[in-house]
């Protein structure tokens, strides 16, 4: 049988950042990728071939669409990544009023539990 767990905020609000700056940082990649991939043009050409690699044939998406599509869900990852930070630390701030107001109400008990908030507040 498990002996308990416990959260500490101050650990999980300290890491907030880092995921915020990973979605910054591979935000910037992806741009990059895509400022990188845009300066080549169009090396296929506009022909009969190049036409259906870039654009597609017989219902199937070409080069571009599925290049769009697949830039757009890099920038998804990116963001989501980098909203963890603002969630873990909303997180942590959630914990912290709820243990404090826990202790608060526990502590306010008269008999064998008063007094109890102040070692809640030592964990």
């Amino acid at each position: 049988m498990a002996d308990g767990f416990g959260i500490k905020p101050d650990q999980i609000r300290n890491v907030s950042p880092q995921f915020t700056s990973a979605g910054e940082e591979l935000l910037r990649a992806i741009e990059e990728a895509q400022r990188e991939l845009d300066a080549f043009g169009a090396p296929w050409g506009d022909d009969e071939m190049g036409s259906q690699f870039a654009n597609g044939g017989e219902g199937n998406p070409g080069y571009l669409a599925n290049a769009q599509k697949a830039f757009e869900s890099f920038r998804q990852l990116a963001e989501a990544l980098g909203g963890l930070g603002g969630l873990t630390k909303a997180m942590a701030d959630q914990t912290e009023r709820a243990d404090e107001a826990v202790a608060g109400h526990l502590g306010s008990f008269d008999g064998p539990m008063g007094g109890i908030e102040s070692r809640i507040r030592g964990l």
